[in-house]
């Protein structure tokens, strides 16, 4: 109902989109989100007719040299120097911020954006790694797997799947569970998989990048 301030040149769609982008960029760089939905549209429409403001490029530059921490929208360079801290011990935003990755910057009726339920965070190198163990031990890779298991949790490990594809791959080792991932068309961050035959500190780069 808050979506009411539609122009020509800005969509509900986008003031939508803006939203989340307005939510992860505060969260991730630990700032408050209290009202956040009332506020960005309510500041929205204070300032529409603002020149500066007639794009959504505008707003989001307008927003970015806003004085007022309460409202300011965080800059690209403290997003990715914070990003990297964030771990699993902070499921909804890991959610927010790969949903973000795979929906882009569609604004369409058609986005993914009403599939976010059916979806869940999953550990490429799974939580309970017992047959990642015995892989890793026949391959005489005990240091590096001691290493993956240690960070598990971080962002560059974890991915989206369907809540049914989850339940059934969990814990299956990385060759079975990159196919299982990758097939799901849902959800396309995890075609990248079969670039890797192996799971390695080069895949994690990659997903991080």
């Amino acid at each position: 109902d808050q979506l009411r301030y539609s122009r020509e040149n800005i969509t509900d769609y986008e003031i939508l989109f803006f939203i989340a982008k307005y939510y992860l960029y505060r969260n991730i760089t630990d700032r408050k989100d209290k009202n956040i939905t009332r506020d960005v549209v309510t500041f929205f429409d204070r300032y529409k007719d603002n020149e500066d403001v007639a794009t959504l490029e505008g707003f989001e530059s307008f927003m970015m040299q806003r004085k007022s921490e309460d409202q300011k929208l965080p800059y690209i360079n403290e997003v990715i120097k914070s990003i990297s801290h964030i771990t699993y011990a902070n499921r909804k935003l890991v959610k927010w911020i790969l949903y973000g990755v795979e929906i882009g910057g569609v604004h369409t009726m058609h986005s993914p954006i009403f599939q976010y339920k059916k979806l869940e965070v999953e550990h490429i190198f799974p939580q309970n790694s017992s047959k990642w163990f015995s892989e890793f031990k026949a391959a005489g890779k005990m240091e590096e797997y001691q290493e993956y298991e240690m960070n598990k949790h971080n962002l560059s490990n974890l991915t989206l799947a369907t809540k049914a594809n989850n339940s059934s791959i969990s814990n299956n080792v990385f060759s079975i569970k990159k196919e299982s991932l990758a097939e799901d068309v849902q959800i396309k961050m995890n075609v990248m998989l079969r670039e890797y035959s192996n799971y390695s500190k080069e895949l994690l780069n990659a997903r991080m990048k």
